[in-house]
């Protein structure tokens, strides 16, 4: 019993530490802006509920949906932030693992509830 809660906390603990969220640019550096946003309108509006891989603790509920944040200011100015891994590869994205929200200082998270 104690081995398994052992296994348990380190799994956790692994899986907090290694979470972080998908970084959409909107700036030059994305291949295909019209694609990037249509991805964000969709996260904000019919896939709020799907998960794909490592979410981000502080971004991604345990329940309820999962938001997409559009930076205002620092590093991450102007591009949308995702606290999930990204499939599809139609776009420019990366995986940030340095990302803190508490260091951002002002950001919008989209959301168009009932549109569905």
């Amino acid at each position: 019993m104690s081995r398994t809660l052992s296994v348990l906390a380190l799994l956790i603990i692994w899986g907090v530490s290694f979470a972080a969220v998908s970084e959409i640019p909107t700036d030059d550096t994305q291949n295909r802006l019209t694609i990037a946003y249509q991805f964000a309108w969709n996260v904000a509006t019919t896939e709020q509920w799907t998960r794909n891989g490592n979410i981000d603790p502080k971004l991604g509920f345990e329940y309820g949906e999962l938001p997409i944040l559009w930076i205002v200011d620092d590093d991450f100015r102007g591009s949308f932030i995702y606290p999930d891994s990204i499939t599809d590869g139609s776009f420019t994205s990366s995986w940030e693992t340095s990302f803190d929200i508490d260091d951002i200082e002002q950001a919008y998270s989209i959301s168009v509830p009932g549109y569905r």
